[in-house]
């Protein structure tokens, strides 16, 4: 067994477990038996990986594929596990379909509650092999994301760059936050429901809001402005707040701060 914060390919061990709670690049020369990734770590991998035995990603442990994809070395022998609170991060076109080839493999846990970030240059699909109930969902490409089927975000839905196609039912657990956080402008989609919980905008360049939308829990304003589309517009719940917590200077809009249908409560931190 082998545990540490930077594992290269010179290093041949038979069973690998990383912690250390950092990102730590993992060279993918020789096959493993076993890999285990504990909490708080992040492993990139450099290349393919080869399994014999049993990979194994801990909750809040991120595995980052990249473009790179794991594997069966052969005897139908691994087994992939990506326990609740693990995090996927792919660049491949199918997501977790392609980033953990599952086809030669004698078994595949993805858990309820595990998170995918989608951030290739291609159009991506979350991937048939991704369980009904995510906690975290990220989309940042350019070219897009469909959803291979009907997906429940209970945490997190965050969308950086790119568009969210859904095509399926796309459920917002109910204390979810959809987080608007790109450097460039972006337009909502249909992850924008009638009714919302928690919104939040970090918006460098701005964001074009495309729906009729009430929110009951908070909405948060850091960075960015908001622009109605025609006819659209945000309203507000008994029980909701309005926090702007920017770092610099921030001016209130019609948007986002209408005279009728207000917030409950308004935060300035």
């Amino acid at each position: 067994n082998v545990t540490g914060k930077n594992i290269i390919g010179s290093v041949e061990p038979t069973t690998l477990t990383m912690g250390g709670g950092k990102t730590q690049n993992l060279d993918c020369g020789k096959p493993l038996n076993n890999l285990t990734i504990w909490a708080n770590t992040n492993v990139v991998l450099n290349g393919n990986l080869a399994l014999d035995g049993a990979l194994t990603v801990n909750g809040n442990a991120t595995l980052s594929t990249g473009g790179h994809y794991v594997y069966d070395n052969g005897g139908s022998t691994s087994t992939a596990t990506f326990n609740s609170g693990a995090t996927l991060e792919t660049t491949l076109a199918n997501g977790i379909d392609d980033a953990i080839n599952v086809s030669g493999m004698a078994g595949h846990t993805f858990t309820s509650g595990m998170s995918e970030t989608l951030d290739g240059s291609v159009a991506q699909v979350t991937g048939g092999t991704l369980p009904g109930i995510v906690s975290n969902l990220t989309v940042n490409n350019t070219s897009g994301v469909s959803m291979s089927q009907a997906l429940e975000v209970d945490d997190t839905l965050t969308m950086t760059l790119g568009a969210l196609t859904a095509g399926f039912i796309l459920t917002e657990g109910g204390s979810m936050t959809l987080y608007y956080n790109g450097g460039a402008a972006q337009s909502t989609g249909p992850e924008l429901k009638g009714t919302m919980n928690n919104v939040a905008i970090n918006e460098t360049g701005g964001l074009t809001w495309n729906n009729i939308v009430t929110v009951n829990g908070t909405f948060t304003m850091t960075k960015g402005t908001i622009t109605l589309a025609g006819g659209q517009s945000i309203g507000y719940g008994a029980s909701s707040t309005l926090w702007y917590n920017g770092l610099v200077a921030q001016t209130t809009t019609d948007a986002e701060f209408p005279n009728t249908s207000g917030p409950h409560s308004l935060e300035i931190t």
